[in-house]
């Protein structure tokens, strides 16, 4: 095989996949994620396999319309002053990524003040960002699992807060 391999964008697509809900009120819902249920698309034999049954997919059908503050949180790490950074794997103001949002990378002060660093649009800068590492002049670094166009690979991200 010469050439670089080529795959269809990942998405997020709203399916009724039932839900453990051990937790819900206006403003949080706490989910006991089923084993083996993909978080988000990742790889997969065919578009089918890779972009459906995944926990994304099936919030996106219970919570309705994704958030520009992003939504799935999936990681964080705190700074020396107390500050929590942490990512989405959706949401935020691309209407990329199936129109469910390429991911933010967001801060939380200690005072409880939010605001997004980073909205991803699923250009070259990736979509579905992951854990995040804070380094000791206080960048963060992480990766996009999915590369420029949800191409497979990924896009390693350096953020200055």
């Amino acid at each position: 095989v010469l050439g670089e391999a080529s795959r269809a964008p990942l998405k997020a697509i709203a399916e009724e996949i039932p839900l453990d809900i051990v937790y819900e009120d206006d403003d949080l819902a706490v989910i006991n994620k089923a084993a083996g249920m993909m978080v988000h698309a990742g790889a997969g034999a065919s578009d089918d396999v890779r972009n459906s049954g995944t926990l994304v997919n099936a919030l996106l059908h219970r919570f309705g319309k994704p958030s520009t503050d992003g939504q799935f949180s999936e990681a964080g790490v705190v700074d020396a002053a107390g500050v929590l950074y942490g990512t989405t794997g959706g949401g935020g103001n691309s209407s990329a990524c199936s129109g469910g949002g390429c991911g933010t990378v967001f801060r939380i002060a200690r005072d409880g003040a939010y605001s997004v660093l980073y909205s991803f649009t699923g250009g070259a800068d990736g979509s579905y960002p992951g854990n995040l590492t804070l380094d000791a002049a206080g960048n963060l670094y992480g990766i996009a699992i999915a590369g420029p166009g949800g191409s497979v690979g990924g896009v390693v991200f350096k953020i200055t807060p």
